[in-house]
């Protein structure tokens, strides 16, 4: 009898821990969505108890809305797969979420990636030769003293500089991209990494100082360990380091040549 008893005892305590796992409810909020690709990026992450192949459910105002499948979870973020939303109901960026495990498994979803855009490919090592952004700027000083001030700005501005001969004005230096969210994400669903801005800079002496030009590139490795290339945007943040890059340079040349 004390047998029976320890049995349904054991059974009833394993659906009540059920019942309350059902219960528990994280608020989340939806960081971005992607409507061509189908998926949304949540602000909850492996910290907050979930995994990939996770099935949840999204409640609003005490309904259940939508549905989604957990493919990729970092600390504080996941991607999921929109699975299922109510009709007529809009999934809302920035908008939050009661968020529950689901009951429903669904089986694994395999990803159909969208073709990579064409870009033009380089050598691993091989130097950069074409301008995505060709940038030329006069410089009132002499050649000598704009290219001693690129070396130092470079440095001061925290780039990595990966070749420098300020007797002939050739740079090359460049920065690593801290990636939004979003592109961070989609970085890790095709498998690219090493993403950095390039910079080339060279001078060239002309009849009142000295031209400065300088190319801009983005690169990144691909899945087959290729190193590929992009464009540039112009309100992007590489094209604002180099705006001040070039600023600082200039009036650093300039005051030195009016104080001499």
């Amino acid at each position: 009898m004390n047998r029976i008893k320890l049995i349904f005892l054991i059974i009833f305590l394993s659906f009540v821990n059920n019942s309350l796992a059902e219960e528990n409810i994280l608020g989340v909020r939806i960081l971005s969505i992607n409507e061509d690709h189908n998926f949304v990026v949540i602000d909850a992450g492996s910290r907050d108890g979930l995994g990939e192949g996770m099935t949840v459910n999204l409640f609003k105002d005490g309904k259940n809305v939508a549905t989604l499948q957990i493919i990729r979870v970092k600390e504080k973020v996941s991607a999921c797969d929109i699975k299922r939303v109510e009709p007529n109901y809009i999934l809302r960026e920035k908008e939050v979420y009661g968020l529950t495990i689901a009951k429903t498994v669904f089986p694994p979803k395999i990803r159909k990636l969208p073709p990579e855009k064409e870009t033009k490919k380089i050598e691993k090592k091989a130097p950069l030769t074409i301008s995505a952004l060709p940038m030329m700027v006069h410089i009132e000083a002499r050649r000598e003293i704009v290219n001693y001030y690129i070396n130092e700005t470079l440095r001061d501005m925290n780039f990595i500089i990966t070749s420098s001969n300020i007797k002939e004005g050739i740079f090359t230096a460049h920065k690593f991209l801290s990636l939004p969210l979003w592109d961070e994400i989609w970085a890790d669903l095709i498998g690219t990494t090493d993403h950095r801005a390039v910079y080339e800079i060279n001078t060239i002496d002309d009849e009142t100082g000295t031209t400065l030009k300088m190319d801009i590139r983005i690169t990144y490795t691909n899945k087959k360990g290729e190193v590929e290339e992009k464009s540039v945007r112009q309100n992007s943040t590489v094209v604002k380091d180099a705006l001040e890059l070039v600023k600082r340079i200039k009036e650093k040349a300039e005051i030195l040549t009016k104080e001499r």
